[in-house]
């Protein structure tokens, strides 16, 4: 709760008000402040697996904007058995297949930002409807670079970070 505050506070009121207004019905919405800057995603997309050799659920939200100014993907994974709405998980340092994990993948760029010990954040499940197939949910966290789709177990490769605040999603789940 404390980052979730922190990162709403480090953001504008402005950037906030040009965000997607925060919905629950499957809208297909994905936006955030990245950097300062507010992104409005123009498709995004989560997919809910059952894990039954490890017992567990694994729930991955993504935001792809191929037009923009970066052309990058948003990515949250969260490992759960008992995944459901009103519910808060933090990032954890790991790879997707054990632990909660965020980040930014760009195409201009040799790093995939990750979330680590060190670098972390929230998202928080508003609603998580198994029928309608519907999440939606708020996020925020700040991730360091490693290198592309691969977190090295020595740490990150560079200091540089990205932060994303304000995050809202509302998606259909496939």
């Amino acid at each position: 709760l404390i980052v979730v505050s922190l990162n709403l506070i480090s953001c504008t009121k402005h950037d906030v008000q040009l965000l997607p207004p925060e919905t629950k019905t499957g809208a297909g919405t994905f936006a955030c402040v990245y950097n300062g800057r507010t992104l409005t995603y123009n498709g995004g997309y989560a997919y809910l697996i059952s894990d039954t050799l490890r017992n567990t659920k694994s729930l991955s939200i993504n935001g792809v904007n191929l037009n923009s100014f970066d052309d990058m993907n948003i990515f949250i994974e969260i490992q759960d058995r008992f995944i459901k709405g009103n519910t808060y998980y933090s990032f954890q340092l790991g790879s997707v297949y054990n632990y909660n994990i965020a980040g930014v993948e760009t195409q201009n760029s040799i790093f995939t930002y990750y979330t680590d010990s060190l670098h972390n954040g929230i998202v928080e499940i508003t609603k998580f409807d198994t029928i309608n197939r519907i999440v939606s949910g708020r996020f925020s966290f700040k991730a360091v670079g490693y290198y592309n789709n691969w977190v090295s177990p020595a740490g990150p490769i560079t200091n540089q970070t990205v932060e994303i605040g304000s995050g809202r999603f509302d998606l259909k789940m496939y």
